[in-house]
């Protein structure tokens, strides 16, 4: 009897733990599918040169540093994008990384962008790293950085 109860256990334990892995994996791919649909939707939010994306989609306390070495807060960077005379023709993100950790998510990445300076079309190549808290159940950005790269970024791989 005793060594039934002992199997018993085994299996509940198992099951148990097998229950705790799928649940966070579920967890998991919910995190990375909210992020992405933030990160598509900061994309949109440059090309569109749209402050009210950008106004849900930064966190009242966000600081950005730009590839130039410029930092700037939401409201600077709020004001900046209303203002900008440049704007860019293309914007596509790539090469993306998430780091899960509970209610913290840092995602890096790469873009290609084509900007239009003064009449002129300037292509560029960035990396990127943002980072995303979950405050009151949404996700936010807190905080990124952008660095200037020197070639193509988002090219296929070989």
């Amino acid at each position: 009897m005793k060594l039934a109860a002992i199997a018993l256990a085994i299996v509940l334990s198992s099951s148990l733990s097998c229950f705790a892995q799928a649940e966070q994996a579920d967890k998991t791919a919910k995190t990375v599918l909210q992020v992405m649909k933030i990160e598509a939707a900061w994309e949109q939010a440059v090309l569109r040169r749209d402050a009210k994306a950008f106004d849900r989609i930064l966190a009242d306390d966000y600081t950005g540093t730009s590839s130039n070495g410029e930092t700037r807060n939401k409201t600077e960077t709020l004001n900046r994008l209303k203002s900008a005379e440049n704007h860019f023709d293309s914007f596509a993100s790539c090469n993306h990384d998430l780091n899960i950790d509970g209610n913290k998510v840092i995602v890096t990445g790469h873009v290609d962008a084509k900007l239009k300076v003064q009449d002129q079309i300037r292509e560029s190549c960035f990396s990127y790293t943002r980072v995303y808290e979950k405050r009151k159940r949404q996700w936010q950005v807190v905080s990124s950085q952008t660095n200037r790269m020197t070639e193509p970024c988002c090219e296929p791989k070989q």
